[in-house]
């Protein structure tokens, strides 16, 4: 029993181990990628002054600057020094931030990538109404969650068979061949005599 014990706390070392070391690989990339976007953008920016202001650049810059320090707080794994063994030890590997919802973190980040470099070519920062893409985008998702749920509140109650035939007035609905089956075999078992 002790045994299976350690073997499972070491597979858990080992997993802990692998997840901090590609949090850690996301999130420096991530970061190297951040810099060398907006290092090129103010670079192209103060050579082509394209385009004429630089704030919508800057202000639309700041959610995505704000959901990588959400990622980086989240997926960074935590290390100190053991005072007794001087080694380097894990506390908390971090969360899983390579896929699930922060894909979409990433998606931002990468669509204010773009409009800022949208932005320079074009030089107007009429390309940041492009924006509008992620609520809309959000609302389709939480639309396409939602809805199935909701929408059966919202139907009319009307009658099976409705409103029809000669006289206006209403017709019984017809019986699948299903039902009509069970109805007799019903009627059957009545009339049936035991001994």
């Amino acid at each position: 029993m002790q045994e299976e014990t350690q073997v499972l706390s070491l597979m858990a070392a080992q997993g802990s181990k692998k997840l901090a070391a590609l949090n850690t690989r996301t999130l420096n990339t991530i970061h190297l990628r951040s810099a060398i976007s907006n290092g090129v953008l103010i670079l192209l920016h103060l050579i082509f002054r394209r385009p004429s202001s630089f704030w919508p650049s800057l202000v639309f810059s700041i959610p995505a600057i704000l959901l990588e320090t959400s990622v980086e707080k989240v997926g960074r794994p935590d290390f100190r020094i053991d005072p007794v063994t001087k080694k380097l030890q894990m506390i908390r590997a971090g969360e899983e931030i390579s896929e699930g919802f922060y894909e979409y973190f990433y998606d931002i980040i990468y669509i204010t990538w773009f409009l800022n470099y949208l932005a320079v070519i074009t030089g107007t920062n009429k390309v940041f109404y492009m924006y509008l893409v992620i609520p809309g985008y959000a609302t389709y998702k939480v639309g396409s969650i939602i809805l199935p749920f909701v929408m059966p509140m919202f139907k009319k109650n009307t009658p099976v068979g409705g409103a029809g035939g000669a006289g206006g007035a209403a017709t019984a609905p017809e019986k699948s061949k299903r039902q009509t089956k069970l109805e007799n075999r019903q009627q059957k078992g009545q009339n049936v005599r035991y001994r």
